[in-house]
């Protein structure tokens, strides 16, 4: 998901530093990559397992989009998980399925979280 802030003045460093802190606080380890304009997030479950998402937050402090993207191998996960029920492959979508609501729970904390913090940025 993808959404846009326009006109809200909001210190993006800051912001990535209280993202991170978001995931870490629900036991994700994070790693924080940046570059000129752009920073993104990725989030893992642990220091061994790939990443299962990343948040990357673009634009200027003024004007800025935050994505919330979904890795692809995720998503392969899910999808591999429904295709090999018809072999036996039966721990295999339950496992997908239970990824697939970590992740959106993990993504409608993130925007309530997101929107509470902008919030209080504004009134600064």
């Amino acid at each position: 998901m993808r959404v846009d802030y326009s006109h809200k003045n909001v210190d993006l460093s800051l912001l990535a530093t209280y993202t991170e802190a978001f995931f870490k606080n629900k036991g994700y380890i994070t790693e924080k990559l940046e570059s000129e304009n752009r920073i993104t997030i990725i989030v893992k479950r642990n220091e061994v397992s790939g990443p299962i998402c990343a948040v990357r937050i673009e634009g200027t402090s003024n004007n800025f989009t935050i994505d919330f993207i979904w890795e692809e191998s995720v998503r392969k996960r899910i999808i591999l998980g429904s295709l090999t029920t018809l072999f036996g492959g039966g721990i295999l979508i339950l496992r997908g399925l239970q990824l697939k609501e970590e992740l959106e729970k993990l993504e409608r904390d993130f925007w309530v979280y997101i929107q509470e913090l902008i919030a209080a940025f504004e009134k600064r």
